[in-house]
């Protein structure tokens, strides 16, 4: 049980892995850029990346969601809601949302801890226009099928779904 870890480490999460974090989301920015519209944060942790768009004058958002399935995450990210997002305890693989109900999907550095066919396909589902993945590039990458873009220790996949 992977998650319950993060049950463990969510009150420190920020602090350890923060500015990474924070170095991902603006490669991502970079790429993509302009306005997410209504999206997904598939696996959104502690909402870090909510927080980074918030104040990022690089990009917008209508509404955002975040998923995760671990409580301990998910109680810290409730603390950085407001009346344009949501989160929500749910799993990746089996996503509790109509087909195409999102135009942007982002999962940053997690589908590494998924059945990536699964996981994918989800997203795609719940996608209208775009399904932004990020991982390790030292993980394998046959997986997922997309325009990839690659940072120092990341690569970033653009998915039409």
């Amino acid at each position: 049980m992977a998650y319950l870890s993060y049950d463990i480490l969510s009150e420190r999460y920020d602090e350890l892995y923060g500015e990474e974090q924070v170095g991902k989301y603006k490669n991502v920015v970079k790429i993509y850029g302009g306005n997410l519209g209504v999206v997904l944060d598939a696996g959104c942790g502690t909402g870090l990346f909510l927080e980074y768009v918030k104040h990022s004058r690089e990009v917008e958002y209508l509404l955002y969601v975040g998923v995760d399935i671990s409580l301990g995450m998910l109680r810290i990210a409730r603390l950085r809601k407001d009346n344009t997002s949501d989160f929500i305890y749910a799993d990746v693989h089996k996503l509790p949302f109509r087909d195409k109900c999102f135009d942007t999907t982002v999962s940053i550095t997690v589908i590494h801890h998924l059945n990536h066919k699964i996981a994918l396909e989800e997203m795609k589902r719940v996608t209208r226009c775009r399904v932004i993945v990020t991982q390790n590039k030292m993980l394998d990458d046959r997986c997922i099928e997309g325009e990839k873009y690659e940072s120092i220790r990341e690569a970033i996949y653009i998915i039409s779904p």
